[in-house]
């Protein structure tokens, strides 16, 4: 049992040097639970910890890629999203200064996937991929046939519409 706990703690990322002993690095007998309680105390708040950066890095990417985008319309529902992800990594991080371990984990994660919805959000996907320089690419070729027939009307009717002052002076 005592190799088991010892390599659960190793998967867990907890480490005690106090586990072996001096004599050819047996393992020392363990009693009591699998976790002790502030075991699982550093196992929140390391995951705290990495959820808060995991949303803040989200947030930042994502501020970035706002940035980069000239003309992009940001809906109702990714501000929302943005919102409710800053106000958690704050909960999370408030949670944390008073010692609340277990509501700061569910703060960061709420904070966390709320990012990761907001960064995924299909309207912000669309902009990515047809930026301004692809859009100009297909639509001029398509209009510019089309428009040269309109504009050439217009002036024919710009002429009919209002006569040359040479005309008039003879008259």
């Amino acid at each position: 049992m005592a190799v088991f706990v010892s390599q659960f703690h190793e998967l867990l990322g907890i480490t005690h040097s106090g586990n072996l002993t001096p004599e050819a690095g047996m393992l020392k007998k363990r009693d009591g639970a699998l976790l002790r309680s502030w075991e699982l105390d550093l196992l929140y708040r390391m995951r705290t910890v990495e959820q808060i950066t995991l949303a803040s890095l989200t947030l930042q990417s994502l501020s970035k890629l706002l940035g980069e985008i000239s003309n992009i319309v940001i809906s109702e529902e990714v501000a929302d999203c943005v919102t409710t992800a800053v106000q958690s990594v704050e909960e999370a991080v408030e949670q944390l200064k008073v010692g609340r371990i277990k509501e700061a984990l569910l703060a960061a994660r709420r904070a966390h996937a709320t990012a990761e919805t907001a960064f995924g959000n299909p309207s912000l996907l669309a902009l990515l991929y047809f930026p301004d320089d692809q859009k100009y690419a297909v639509y001029i070729p398509l209009f510019l046939p089309i428009m040269i027939p309109v504009l050439m009307s217009l002036k024919n009717i710009y002429k009919w519409a209002v006569p040359s002052q040479a005309h008039l002076k003879s008259d």
